[in-house]
């Protein structure tokens, strides 16, 4: 229900707290619920790059989120 607010297509991660936090733990991905909620839930706060993988999804790169398209269509063409 929260993705198709950033992008219909996108693919979340889902399910109980102890298996995010083991994914999250195997990426190096950063998540803290705030302590404030108002009547429309809670925030998180939580790294925000993007994970280049290779075909045995094993992470080969991070790209900010002012990436430039050339410099990961380079990576990606190196991987391939």
């Amino acid at each position: 229900e929260y993705l198709p607010w950033f992008k219909a297509d996108m693919i979340g991660l889902t399910g109980s707290l102890e298996q995010i936090r083991e994914v999250a733990k195997q990426y190096g991905v950063v998540f803290i619920k705030d302590k404030e909620a108002d009547e429309q839930g809670y925030l998180f706060t939580h790294s925000d790059y993007i994970y280049l993988l290779d075909d045995q999804a094993r992470v080969r790169k991070l790209y900010p989120a002012d990436f430039k398209v050339d410099e990961v269509v380079a990576d990606v063409e190196s991987l391939l």
